[in-house]
């Protein structure tokens, strides 16, 4: 079942613990995923481990950085 599908999920804390858990939950109900963590190199591995969904849409930003807030790029 895809609860999520056409909807948008913001993960923060994404790599690790409950973030990482409600990421994986979401990316499997369908939604597309907004991660956000400050430990970007953990984020990076996790976003390489994440199972793949078509519909889901991984981002990487760090809320501290200025330079990532109210942009639009996508890393991954």
């Amino acid at each position: 079942m895809m609860r999520f599908a056409n909807r948008t999920a913001v993960v923060t804390g994404a790599a690790s613990g409950i973030g990482l858990a409600c990421t994986a939950a979401l990316l499997e109900e369908g939604a597309q995923v907004l991660l956000a963590d400050i430990d970007e190199e953990t984020l990076s591995e996790v976003i390489e481990a994440l199972p793949r969904n078509p519909s889901g849409k991984i981002l990487r930003r760090n809320l501290r950085d200025p330079y990532w807030v109210g942009k639009d790029r996508q890393v991954n």
